[in-house]
């Protein structure tokens, strides 16, 4: 969208690897992920030192692991290449439950725990029908950042399998309009939330604008009011982004659902600082938490 829709850190690498797990050989790494732990790492043409180096990456980048052999992982990187890196130089990324950043209880099962997070019953989401819709994919790439190497249909989708996972774990019922880096329809993405009789259809996306001194986030709704302003709140006030208002939005995923549906703008690509800010571990989780605190709030109601 336009407003509508670096060196990389944390989870906007995992994007752009997911369209290319669908058609790569794999092995027993399906959805892995791992972080670079050096400074600077060589990403070679093939499992060994004596193979060319192809790129290189920095600590705290996330690779995709397509496929391992012995002390080498071959890995996806963020601009669409692939290449090997020493098994040594990175570790394992964790579930987003056992960031730092996360607080002791959510990587366990207390209910009193979750129940402190977000402030409401566990049981408002439980078997709640929720279709996320990771925005553009395939051919729509949508915005394309500052730095010109954030792509927007990549960021989206790691935004929004994060946010299925954590649903999922509360009780949800939780349906994707995509899980790879392929093209959708506007009308199979409205249709889906017609025929499952979503709860909510929600939309995530990032922002972009020709005024690159634009930052903030911006909540769409179309027929239904409540869930959007509930789902904002909690995201300003969780993330501190600037608040540029919960708002009625013209869009065809939101004025052709007959479920209730929110768009969310989670920030401007197009603002150097903030699409550095977007793409950390610190603002993902504070976003994902956030969405899910707005929706368990929107459903006690």
């Amino acid at each position: 969208m336009t407003v509508k829709y670096l060196k990389l850190p944390l989870y906007l690498q995992l994007g752009i690897c997911l369209f290319f797990l669908a058609f790569q050989p794999q092995t027993n790494a399906q959805s892995e992920f791992v972080s670079v732990q050096v400074n600077v790492l060589n990403v070679r043409s093939g499992p060994g030192t004596s193979h060319d180096v192809v790129d290189k990456v920095t600590k705290g980048s996330i690779l995709s692991v397509v496929e391992k052999l012995d002390d080498w992982y071959h890995v996806q990187l963020t601009n669409g290449l692939t290449g090997w890196v020493a098994k040594r130089y990175v570790d394992s990324l964790p579930d987003i439950s056992d960031s730092p950043l996360a607080p002791p209880y959510l990587a366990s099962s207390s209910a009193a725990g979750l129940l402190d997070l977000y402030g409401t019953s566990l049981s408002a989401l439980q078997h709640k029908t929720i279709v996320i819709d990771a925005g553009h994919g395939g051919r729509d790439k949508g915005a394309t950042g500052a730095s010109a190497s954030t792509l927007e249909k990549d960021l989206n989708l790691i935004t929004a399998k994060l946010l299925e996972k954590r649903l999922k774990a509360l009780g949800a019922n939780v349906m994707m309009t995509r899980t790879t880096d392929r093209y959708v329809s506007l009308e199979t993405r409205v249709a889906m939330a017609k025929e499952n009789k979503a709860d909510l259809f929600l939309s995530i996306h990032y922002n972009s604008s020709p005024d690159k001194t634009l930052q903030g986030i911006i909540t769409y709704y179309g027929h239904h009011q409540l869930p959007a302003e509930s789902i904002h709140h909690e995201l300003i006030s969780l993330t501190t982004s600037i608040d540029k208002q919960a708002r009625h939005g013209d869009y065809y995923v939101l004025r052709e659902n007959s479920q209730p549906s929110v768009l969310l703008e989670l920030g401007f690509l197009s603002h150097e600082q903030e699409e550095t800010r977007l793409q950390t571990e610190e603002f993902q989780y504070n976003a994902v938490t956030a969405i899910v605190k707005g929706l368990t709030k929107y459903f006690s109601q």
